[in-house]
Formats: C-alpha cells, sequence, structure tokens
C-alpha cells in the first residue's frame, strides 16, 4: 500500500513530500565533510577522520558481472541506466554510491550526470547538474556572499525536488542534494569527460565487430562464461589481425572503452581466470577477458539515443 510522508532534505527543501510504497522516508540533515586523498591497493580511496569514501572508475556494465555472479540483483525499473557511458563510482562514508560522467558541448560548457545505486543493487534515473552549479553550492559553503548563496539554495531546491520525485530507494538510500554535489566536487578532476557522442557509437560499433568474430571462435565454445569472454594470447593476436590493427593497439582500446574485466590481482591487461567449467578437468590459467554487454552487443540502431 502506497504511502505520502513529509520530509526535508536538509537543503529548505521543507515540507516536501514523497510517495513510497512499504517506506519510510526519514528527516535529513546535512553533514560536514573534511576529506584528504591517500591511494591504497592501486584504488583511489577519500578519506576523513573516522571513515573512507572510495572512489573507483568503472565501466558501469561491470554491473551485469555482478548480476551474473549474483552480487546483485536488480529490477527493469532500477536496472543501471549508464549502460553506454564509463563512468566514475563515488561511494562515501556514509554507504551512498553514485556514478558520475561529465559531458562537455561545443562551447566548452559542461554537464554532470549522475545516478544513484541503491543499497539493493538498483540504480535511480539519471540527474543531470552544471558544473557552474557544482561550484556554485560548494563556493556558497565557504563565504559569506549573500548573492553566492541565495543561487546555491535555488539550485538545491530545485535538483532536491527532482531527486525527490524519482527516488525509489529505501529509507537508508536518502541523501541530500550537498551530499552529493559534495561526492562530485571532491572527485571532479577524476570523473570521465566526453566532448561529444561520436565516442560512443564508435564503442558500440566497435565491440559489435569484436564480439561478431569472438563468438564464432571454438575456444568460447568450450570455455563459455556468463560475464566475459576469456581471450588466450593467440586468440588476441587473430582478433587483431582480423580486426585490421595491432596486438598493443587492440588493448589499449580495450581499455579505453572499459571492456576489460580486470581484478586487483590481474597482471597487465590479463587475469587469472577459471576454464572448463568446474569439474575435474577445469583449471586456472591467465586470459584477457573482455567483458560481455548485452545492450552493447544488441544495439541494432547505433544513431539511436544520440543527439548531434
Amino acid at each position: 500500500m502506497a504511502a505520502i510522508f513529509d520530509f526535508d532534505t536538509g537543503d529548505k527543501l521543507t515540507s516536501g513530500r514523497l510517495r513510497t510504497k512499504n517506506q519510510y522516508v526519514p528527516e535529513v540533515v546535512q553533514k560536514e565533510h573534511i576529506y584528504t586523498k591517500v591511494h591504497a591497493d592501486a584504488a583511489l580511496t577519500v578519506q576523513n577522520k573516522k571513515t573512507a569514501m572510495m572512489v573507483e572508475t568503472v565501466n558501469e556494465d561491470m554491473d551485469e558481472y555482478d548480476r551474473a555472479v549474483g552480487n546483485a540483483t536488480t529490477t527493469s525499473q532500477g536496472r543501471n541506466p549508464m549502460a553506454y557511458r564509463k563512468s566514475l563510482r563515488i561511494t562515501n562514508q556514509n554507504g551512498h554510491t553514485i556514478l558520475v560522467y561529465n559531458e562537455e558541448d561545443e562551447e566548452a560548457d559542461r554537464k554532470i550526470s549522475f545516478c544513484q545505486q541503491y543499497e539493493d543493487g538498483t540504480f535511480s534515473k539519471i540527474l543531470t547538474i552544471s558544473q557552474a552549479d557544482v561550484i556554485t553550492i560548494i563556493m556558497a559553503g565557504n563565504e559569506s556572499d549573500i548573492f553566492t548563496q541565495s543561487r546555491a539554495e535555488k539550485i538545491c531546491v530545485k535538483l532536491g525536488l527532482k531527486y525527490a520525485n524519482s527516488f525509489f530507494g529505501t529509507r537508508k538510500d536518502v541523501m541530500t542534494i550537498r551530499e552529493i554535489v559534495e561526492m562530485i566536487a571532491g572527485e571532479l578532476s577524476y570523473i570521465p569527460v566526453y566532448r561529444d557522442d561520436l565516442t560512443e557509437v564508435e564503442r558500440v560499433e566497435f565491440y559489435q565487430k569484436l564480439v561478431s568474430r569472438i563468438k564464432v571462435m571454438t575456444s568460447q565454445v568450450l570455455n563459455d562464461h556468463k560475464a566475459y569472454y576469456p581471450i588466450s594470447t593467440e586468440d588476441l593476436k587473430y582478433l587483431a589481425r582480423n580486426m585490421g590493427m595491432s596486438k598493443v593497439d587492440l588493448l589499449k582500446k580495450l581499455k579505453k572503452y572499459g571492456m576489460l574485466y580486470l581484478t586487483p590481482s590481474s597482471k597487465g591487461y590479463q587475469t587469472n581466470v577459471r576454464l572448463n567449467g568446474t569439474g575435474e578437468d577445469s583449471f586456472t590459467t591467465w586470459r584477457y577477458c573482455i567483458l560481455r554487454d548485452d545492450d552493447l552487443e544488441n544495439d541494432e540502431d547505433l544513431a539511436s539515443g544520440y543527439d548531434f
């Protein structure tokens, strides 16, 4: 049974209302965060005195791998909306996670797109905020200029309404706009920037051509895996020749487009994986693992969804 609850985001969005289904929306207050950067386990980490905020550049389709191995449960409503984007995944000390990327138009104006990953593994819809607005909100917290503070409040109210109206997480998932902005601002220089949509069209075309060649290889019939295609060195050389490029160029392109399955224990572009099932004949070996992505593979109209 659906219900309507009053809530306060802490961003001047008082007397707000949110329609939820069997959920309780608590009052949320603004919290202050102070971060310092450190490096650990080859992954960028942002920490404060008590807790840590993990920051990871990911291909958001890695979540397809998580789903394949049962680490996350998704619904049609909460599927990852960033199917064609490499983004920055940021998790703060409150356990909240957002995926972010930046777009730059022909006039060098930047628009930041983000979505929230809820505690159950599902995702929110994509919301946007200009980079200028992000900086304005941060400046408002550091100075007493009335004009800047007034503009920041208006930005928070407008975006806060959009966030509340599109929210379908649980009590623990509720975030303030200032919390989101602080996460974005703290990692602004690490957020992937897309300067036009042509790159994404090229990415889809490249993936489809590559996978069409991989699927007819005997090694893939013997070593079928739900999350990735394990490719041997010899097979990679064959694919490179077939694609009209060198092995190094092919690997660079796979890395650029975020199509390789890599773990902290990976060596270079290779990952140690198990082949030939789980029986007595199975074994582990090093392979170039190219992520499976049904969205990219089955995109029949490459131009649809792109705005030139």
